[in-house]
């Protein structure tokens, strides 16, 4: 972007201001201009790329020009209470779930400056201080009557200003602009800290001995508050320690005194557990522990404050948050960094049987600061400094491992709240006004490119290089008979050999490299940007002359899935690349076979596992949240739920749409088990691929008399809709030598 074009941008927005002087060809001068300029105006992202897939595929990739993304962070958020700060107008309330996203109208007027949500409800605080509530009201936790309110509605008016909410399990906190902590909701376990345990709609006010609090975290059945002096109280449900008083008990029905060697600061709750952060960066925990949820390297319950083993880098913790068996805290620098129960995704990455007993970093997309963050039941949220909300485990739109939430995309989220089910998030007005007027001006801004991409897969049944493979090679065009810009050649069974255990990287790999780098140089001059072997899953992409100044910044990874989960006779390879500015990621997997119902879940399995571990602490975004990703591989996905005799019927008529009913990966992506957000052409036009007596087209005719299936496929993902794929074509090429 030159100085003339950041002029006329502020002069068409009737911004002021100067651009520092800078030559055109200088990128870092140019982004510092870049910089100047979105101090003024927060501007949103909208490089992407546009893409067909398949075996054959058009991709139009964007190149973008220095955006107003690249600007200075924000300032991070903290759980301490602050002064009241000024909202822009337009900001939002926007609820969030599958079924769709929704800003809330009733509040659209109304300037809110905190959320937070419970199991079934959330609750908004105004800039004026009133408290609206919505969703489930069984135990009166939105206040007044009614087992459900359908409108965020106004629940409480209290004679001082109210500064923050809180929820959590089926109650609801605030506190006041004189320090004043008010609870109402369910109190069967003695959460509301009136002595009594039983629910109420009416504000009670907690008892603390006349301290202000500074912050309140409400768990499953417990609640605990930070007081200005840097006390900490606890009480409610304590079967677990959870309350930090020395002893378990049924419930504590009063607060009472946490003892700390240190002031507190922030403080978390989860089902059974509590997280305290002090003044003096030290983080504590104690309650339950059956999943590493104390993150003190054990799995027996503390009911005293004990240590969190963080590593010693990290200086500073602004924010913690829990779910309800795991914990996730915000460091000064933007990390974030997780403990507890992980089989779920939460934390992102596989986790030996489901638990993570120390702090460690949750993957996510590189060079990304986080702002703010908030953990529910099985999923992690948070928000970054340039207001794109990222999830890991189940979240409202699907399974994420650092995923970007599509439902948020471009709304410039400062705040999130997660839920069961659903999520809340408030946007900045700042960043709606600025997405309008970039959606306004995005084509002056934005080069198109296309870009051609043929994606194929083969399993060689641990054969040699042959040149058999040539009739399939010489396929890689487009419409039109023009060669593809971008190849990408997934291989399984390359070799199956003993030793091919024990090294990622074979002789055998190295002979089908070769051939390939030889073939497709003659073929069309094509060069190999990117390579990776796994045992017998190999993947390399080329591209061709034209495109190869465009491709950058390589990274490759191998996921081992198979023999103790770990070894790579199953799992994936992948790759990564940059063309233009669009992150494009590559993989060629090779899941878990055979035909019984259990296998089909290793496969899914094997996918999540790979989905969440792909490219983790690689110099590129988080597999999931590439521009565009493409999938190749025998995914060993079967037919279920038809016979032989008619399996084969349907073959000889060639009747495939009517034999795709039968079939398991797409009986899964429909129901949300598998490849979610994945696409597949509309149907194959062509037979099964597997699996045939060698060196014939003749269906399996051995003892096993396997039955025919669909197990090499081509999938592709669009992330946040920013990638228009259709495919070309999707065929399949006959070749003999294997099975």
């Amino acid at each position: 972007m030159t100085e003339r074009a950041l002029a006329a941008l502020k002069s068409r927005f009737g911004l002021g201001g100067t651009v520092e002087s800078a030559q055109p060809s200088s990128s870092s001068r140019t982004a510092r201009a870049v910089s100047q300029f979105a101090s003024e105006v927060y501007g949103n992202d909208e490089s992407g790329a546009e893409a067909e897939g398949g075996y054959d595929a058009t991709a139009t990739m964007r190149q973008r020009r220095p955006s107003l993304h690249d600007r200075a962070p924000l300032p991070l958020a903290s759980l301490q209470r602050r002064p009241r700060r000024s909202v822009a107008q337009g900001s939002q309330v926007v609820l969030f779930s599958a079924r769709g996203t929704m800003a809330l109208p009733e509040l659209s007027c109304e300037a809110i400056v905190g959320i937070d949500c419970g199991d079934t409800h959330f609750a908004a605080v105004s800039v004026d201080g009133m408290v609206y509530c919505r969703g489930g009201n069984q135990h009166f936790q939105c206040g007044g009557r009614g087992e459900t309110l359908s409108l965020a509605t106004a629940v409480l008016s209290i004679s001082a200003t109210v500064l923050e909410v809180a929820c959590g399990g089926n109650t609801t906190a605030v506190i006041t602009d004189t320090g004043q902590l008010f609870v109402w909701g369910a109190g069967e376990s003695g959460q509301l800290g009136n002595g009594q345990r039983s629910s109420t709609a009416e504000p009670q006010l907690v008892d603390l001995g006349g301290r202000r609090v500074a912050a309140v975290a409400l768990g499953s059945n417990h609640c605990a508050a930070c007081c200005d002096d840097g006390a900490l109280f606890a009480w409610g449900a304590n079967s677990f320690g959870q309350c930090g008083i020395g002893q378990a008990s049924e419930a504590v029905l009063t607060p009472m005194s946490v003892p700390l060697a240190a002031p507190a600061k922030l403080v978390a709750c989860g089902r059974q557990h509590t997280i305290v952060s002090s003044a003096e960066r030290d983080v504590l925990s104690f309650g339950g522990n059956m999943y590493g949820q104390l993150g003190n390297g054990r799995l027996s319950s503390e009911t005293s404050p004990t240590a969190v083993l963080l590593p010693p880098h990290i200086q500073s913790v602004i924010m913690v948050s829990s779910g309800y068996f795991h914990s996730v805290l915000l460091t000064g620098s933007g990390e974030l960094w997780g403990w507890g129960e992980a089989s779920k995704g939460q934390l992102g990455g596989p986790v030996v049987r489901g638990t993570r007993c120390k702090p460690a970093p949750l993957p996510c997309v590189s060079n990304v600061a986080f702002a703010h963050l908030s953990c529910s039941a099985v999923c992690t949220l948070a928000a970054s400094d340039n207001g794109v909300v990222y999830g890991w485990g189940r979240v409202a739109d699907g399974e994420k491992n650092g995923n970007a939430v599509s439902a948020l995309e471009a709304r410039g989220i400062s705040r999130v709240a997660a839920a069961p089910g659903f999520g809340v998030a408030l946007t900045d007005g700042r960043f709606e006004w600025i997405n309008s007027k970039m959606r306004l001006v995005a084509d002056d801004f934005t080069n198109k490119h296309t870009v051609s991409v043929w994606c194929g897969t083969f399993n060689v049944n641990n054969k040699p290089p042959s040149s058999d493979i040539r009739p399939w090679l010489s396929t890689a065009r487009v419409q039109g008979g023009k060669p593809a810009d971008v190849l990408c050649i997934g291989l399984q069974e390359v070799d199956l050999t003993a030793g091919a255990l024990l090294a990622e990287e074979t002789k055998r790999g190295d002979a089908w490299r070769r051939h390939l780098d030889i073939y497709l140089h003659d073929l069309d001059n094509y060069t190999r940007v990117a390579c990776r072997q796994l045992v017998g899953i190999y993947l390399a992409v080329y591209v061709r002359t034209a495109v190869c100044d465009r491709v950058s910044e390589p990274v490759d990874a191998a996921i081992g899935a198979g023999l103790l989960g770990v070894m790579g006779n199953k799992g994936a390879v992948a790759c990564s690349i940059r063309i233009f500015d669009s992150y494009v990621a590559f993989v060629s997997s090779h899941l878990a076979a055979g035909e019984e119902s259990e296998r089909c879940l290793d496969r899914n399995q094997n996918w999540s596992t790979v989905m969440q571990t792909a490219f983790q602490g690689k110099p590129c975004p988080a597999l999931g949240s590439h521009d565009v990703v493409f999938w190749v591989g025998d995914l060993n996905y079967r037919l279920s739920g038809c016979s032989m005799f008619q399996a084969k019927a349907l073959i000889a008529q060639s009747r495939w749409s009517e034999l795709l009913e039968y079939d398991q990966l797409r009986r899964e992506m429909r129901e949300g088990n598998s490849f979610i957000g994945f696409h597949e052409a509309a149907a194959p036009a062509f037979p099964p691929t597997y699996k045939f007596d060698v060196g014939t087209d003749t269906y399996d005719t051995s003892e096993k008399q396997r039955m025919p299936a669909w197990c090499d496929r081509v999938l592709w993902m669009s992330n946040r809709g920013k990638v228009d794929i259709v495919a070309d074509s999707y065929t399949s090429s006959r070749v003999l030598f294997s099975d």
